[in-house]
């Protein structure tokens, strides 16, 4: 490159750039004839499929792993509750607890109908204000209407999450719109 002119250079590197483009594409081709395919229609379908099939192969790989982390989580788990283990036994990132970032709701539908610490419950339970607004309408008017209103109620009426509806439930009553039974 050193002995050519700016523009043959600028040439050269273009015809190298193209080349590796052309194999890219006869390499793409090859692979077409080698699975059986000879129209344009075929391949455009077996690329569809190709990605749909990783995809599918990623996520039963995320499930795979995920299933074994928590088949681990609750081997130490039992192991610790029989006290064959100790906690400083058991590896650091079974033994720390993840906690969920707070949902950012400043531009949610329905936030201005919240009071701030309405807000707080919501972002902490990773709820959209209009859900939270509703699960609130159904406990208050369940509790209205039944006199009472127990936690196991709640999880009965609510059928969320038992730990967002527990969280909602406390809420409910420290701010006295329901009472507890």
């Amino acid at each position: 490159m050193r002995f050519m002119s700016p523009e043959t250079a600028g040439k050269v590197l273009q015809s190298l750039y193209t080349e590796v483009q052309l194999c890219e594409e006869i390499r793409k081709l090859q692979e077409y004839r080698s699975n059986g395919i000879t129209t344009l229609r075929g391949s455009e379908l077996y690329e569809k499929l190709l990605a749909r099939r990783k995809r599918v192969k990623e996520e039963h790989e995320d499930a795979a792993r995920r299933e074994c982390a928590a088949e681990e989580a609750l081997f130490y788990h039992i192991l610790q509750q029989k006290n064959l283990l100790k906690p400083q036994d058991i590896p650091k990132r079974l033994r720390e607890v993840k906690k969920e970032t707070p949902l950012d709701i400043k531009h949610c539908i329905g936030v201005e109908k919240l009071s701030p610490d309405e807000k707080e419950v919501c972002s902490q339970c990773r709820l959209q204000p209009k859900a939270f607004l509703q699960y609130k309408q159904v406990l208050v008017s369940y509790w209205k209407q039944e006199g009472a209103l127990r936690l196991a109620d709640a999880r009965k009426v609510l059928k969320i999450d038992v730990n967002k509806t527990r969280k909602i439930y406390n809420f409910l009553v420290e701010k006295g719109l329901i009472q507890s039974s």
